[in-house]
């Protein structure tokens, strides 16, 4: 009886973009090309509309090639729906400087009711910005870390830290 020794088919791994296996994936999550430019327009909304129509006006995003604009009572909503054709035109005609042709085709008004304005600038407020860890009372003295000499160059790390900016 003569046995064949059957060879092992080896498999080569080879790199494929991501394109062509999850194309539906992508589309569904990755972010719109288009993003960066409404940004701008959110940021530049003051310029967009104008000096009277931008204490009215707010923009709430899009939804799609829908503009979404929002106004803290109906009064202002109304009185913003006068302006429908002129805030789309604007809206486009800022959105050109980005090649993005006629972007926006129609305008959804809705009220605020406590939601936010894209155009509003999201600061942290002042006290976030100085805040420092609790200072411990006695630090910088001898501590037994049982041979560990990373947690002792992290606490001498620690120290220098808090002594530079006790000298601030």
């Amino acid at each position: 009886m003569v046995y064949i020794k059957k060879q092992k088919q080896r498999r080569i791994a080879k790199p494929v973009a991501i394109q062509d296996f999850c194309q539906d994936l992508l589309q569904k999550y990755a972010k719109s090309p288009y993003q960066e430019s409404l940004r701008y327009l959110w940021e530049n909304w003051d310029m967009v509309v104008g000096e009277e129509l931008f204490p009215l006006a707010k923009p709430l995003g899009n939804k799609g090639k829908i503009l979404l604009i929002g106004a803290d009572n109906p009064v202002d909503l109304q009185e913003i729906r006068m302006y429908y054709t002129d805030i789309l035109e604007r809206a486009n005609e800022f959105l050109k400087a980005f090649s993005l042709e006629n972007y926006f085709e129609k305008i959804e008004f809705s009220l605020m009711n406590g939601k936010n304005s894209l155009s509003e600038k999201k600061d942290l407020p002042q006290h976030f910005n100085n805040i420092l860890p609790p200072r411990p009372k006695k630090y910088g003295g001898k501590i037994d870390f049982k041979g560990n000499k990373s947690l002792e160059r992290c606490y001498e790390a620690f120290c220098k830290c808090l002594d530079y900016e006790k000298k601030k």
